[in-house]
């Protein structure tokens, strides 16, 4: 219960920070409620995945083999300094080449997307406070993609090809990572169809792969390193992102 309780606060942060992000509701769109109502009822199902997936990854992350070392040394008195300290260079890394990489894509696509579509996707972006990016982006997604949704992959693997005999295979956190990474980047696409209309090959590749690459660093430092590690590296992210998005201002 105290790792459930300390994962979920913290989780909740990143989706109580939502509040302040503007929604994208098109230009003239009538609303039929109060825009307070409508942002506490986008609060409430990333509230339930959250639930869900932090349950998930208490019940299942350590019979595959995962874990959130800082947070359990936190939860079992031990010293938590000495399980942070692995991760902290790892995810700095990861981080930085994460966010380079994705710096790198944006710039890359903007020679392919349409104008109407990087316009508007620019303005979603700026008016996404940091606070939000690190918090939601950094923790609240890592629990979900990384605790939840990949340690249920693991384990459902694991079953499927050792009937849960002995420790996962490599493969099984392969395609964990996988999956996660792309289920996680085909869930950017309603959104991207809110942005514009016309869903073409370049805005769909697009959104596939500038979602799904930093996937496959997180999940390797989560199976690798622990949580904390994925977490720290997705913040770093934020950061370079919009720092090298404020310098080419």
């Amino acid at each position: 219960m105290k790792l459930f309780t300390i994962l979920w606060l913290t989780g909740m942060a990143g989706i109580i920070s939502l509040w302040w992000m503007e929604l994208p509701i098109p230009e003239g769109e009538e609303l039929k409620m109060p825009l307070w109502q409508i942002k506490l009822l986008s609060l409430t199902s990333p509230t339930i995945l959250l639930s869900v997936a932090v349950l998930i990854g208490v019940f299942l992350a350590h019979q595959v083999g995962l874990s959130a070392p800082f947070i359990e040394a936190l939860t079992q008195g031990n010293s938590a300094s000495l399980a942070i300290q692995p991760q902290v260079i790892p995810g700095i890394i990861g981080g930085l080449i994460g966010g380079v990489l994705l710096v790198a894509i944006q710039w890359f696509a903007k020679l392919f997307l349409p104008s109407d579509f990087l316009t508007k996707a620019e303005a979603l972006s700026g008016n996404t406070p940091l606070v939000t990016r690190i918090l939601y982006g950094g923790i609240t997604e890592e629990l979900l993609l990384r605790w939840g949704m990949m340690t249920l992959l693991v384990w459902i693997g694991w079953h499927v090809l050792s009937q849960g005999h002995g420790k996962p295979s490599t493969l099984c956190f392969v395609v964990a990572i996988a999956l996660s990474s792309l289920l996680f980047a085909l869930g950017h696409l309603p959104l991207a169809f809110l942005i514009t209309k016309q869903l073409t090959t370049s805005v769909i590749a697009y959104v596939i792969i500038g979602n799904s690459v930093f996937g496959l660093i997180a999940g390797y430092l989560y199976w690798r390193k622990g949580l904390e590690a994925a977490i720290i590296s997705h913040m770093l992210v934020h950061v370079v992102m919009v720092t090298a998005a404020r310098l080419v201002q």
